[in-house]
């Protein structure tokens, strides 16, 4: 479970045990087992840190090259396939920063912990700038007024997604 949220990246291995072995273990009675329980706090824990120099860096290599920003946001928001070459500036690039990977012969966010804490940044930073578009991805529209997941209105949103991207494929492949 700890390679699923972190790739094997040893930076994060080690703040998700870091994080287990001072914060978590503390609190509990019996302080000589580690639960997935432990790691799934352990990783909100890391995901809401401030001040964190691998999170800033990650976020400042975004903020200093638009065309890599454009690219995550590609990835990330949009879903859209980029087919992965060691070759291209920006894949490489993003490798370097530790972003990127490839995953079935695609880009992909390098593991799901900064797959979420870019995410969570992406639309903090479109709020910010009143992208209108982004109302729809801040998951507002999912959320009941007892604070569950409205998993009917979910599923809509994601039928009506898929409807839209085959008609685009068949409208596509008509041309």
């Amino acid at each position: 479970r700890l390679y699923y949220y972190t790739s094997g990246y040893p930076f994060l291995v080690s703040k998700l045990c870091k994080i287990i072995a001072e914060k978590i273990l503390p609190q509990k009675a019996d302080k000589s087992r580690w639960t997935l329980d432990d790691l799934e706090a352990a990783v909100q824990l890391l995901l809401k840190e401030e001040n964190n120099t691998n999170f800033d860096s990650l976020i400042k290599n975004l903020e200093n090259n638009q065309d890599l920003y454009n690219m995550v946001c590609r990835v990330l928001i949009d879903g859209e396939f980029i087919p992965f070459s060691p070759d291209a500036a920006l894949t490489r690039l993003g490798r370097m920063y530790g972003i990127f990977k490839e995953v079935r012969g695609g880009v992909a966010i390098h593991n799901r912990i900064y797959e979420q804490r870019i995410y969570a940044y992406l639309i903090a930073r479109r709020i910010e700038e009143k992208q209108p578009e982004t109302v729809n991805y801040v998951g507002s529209q999912f959320i009941k007024d007892d604070d569950s997941l409205d998993m009917h209105q979910v599923l809509r949103k994601f039928q009506s997604f898929m409807k839209e991207q085959y008609s685009k494929r068949d409208k596509d492949f008509k041309e």
